[in-house]
């Protein structure tokens, strides 16, 4: 594979970036969504719905605050996956 001019060290960490915050998004997402509907079926005391009423915006606050939770403890998870996939390249003969 040819390098062109534009490659380099900055180049290659911003590609790692993005796959980094795309890994640790899709994992948010789905915990998210999961913890979103662990919260609407099994919330007792009507705290998010009573009978065919669902309180949307205390809902999706809890969604948004999972997911923002979930994302900024993701990323450090990411950054060592990343590092360890790095690692493990280099080692290759």
């Amino acid at each position: 594979m040819e390098r062109t001019p534009g490659d380099g060290p900055i180049k290659s960490l911003v590609e790692a970036g993005v796959g980094i915050a795309v890994l640790t998004g899709a994992a948010t997402a789905v915990l998210a969504l999961l913890m979103l509907f662990v919260s609407l079926h099994y919330h007792p005391h009507c705290g998010f719905h009573c009978e065919t009423d669902i309180r949307w915006v205390h809902w999706l606050l809890y969604g948004a605050a999972a997911g923002a939770l979930g994302f900024v403890a993701g990323l450090p998870l990411s950054v060592l996956a990343f590092a360890w996939i790095a690692f493990a390249r280099r080692q290759r003969p």
